[in-house]
């Protein structure tokens, strides 16, 4: 029930969006369009959304799964930050990676080369932008692996 439920929903949805969004296609194209297109009056499915919006924010976002989630999810981000800011804190831009006989060297090797090239540029965004590429399940699997928990 839930299932054919969801995939009604997200049918209606996405029709409504882009039945919106051809309706508001000149203002949009123009810069002059600042609203959401599901929430536009001329949305077949505004009370859909509204409603689901309801009734998540009171059934789904305050179950005790989803806030343990979250606060799983917060402390791996933070946790991850802080391991790797290590690695490029006191690295300067262009020189040699650090020893991987240093913390910081083992850390710093764990990054992807490719993030690694944005060392050149900023060492704040080279740790933001490899955190934040992570999936879920990577990002959970390597915190476990360098905290243990």
């Amino acid at each position: 029930m839930a299932q054919a439920f969801r995939i009604a929903a997200i049918s209606k949805v996405a029709i409504s969006a882009r039945e919106t969004f051809m309706k508001r296609y000149e203002r949009i194209m123009s810069a002059e369009y600042d609203e959401e297109l599901l929430v536009d009056q001329e949305c077949e499915a505004k009370r859909l959304v509204k409603a689901c919006k309801k009734f998540s924010a009171k059934n789904l976002y305050t179950h005790s799964d989803i806030l343990k989630l979250e606060i799983r999810g917060r402390r791996v981000i933070h946790d991850l930050m802080d391991l790797f800011w290590e690695a490029v804190e006191h690295q300067e831009a262009g020189s040699l990676p650090p020893s991987t006989k240093e913390y910081s060297g083992k850390l710093y090797n764990l990054i992807s080369d490719n993030y690694r090239r944005v060392f050149e540029n900023c060492k704040l965004q080279l740790v933001t932008d490899y955190v934040a590429g992570m999936t879920d399940p990577f990002a959970c699997r390597l915190h476990k692996e360098l905290t243990g928990e």
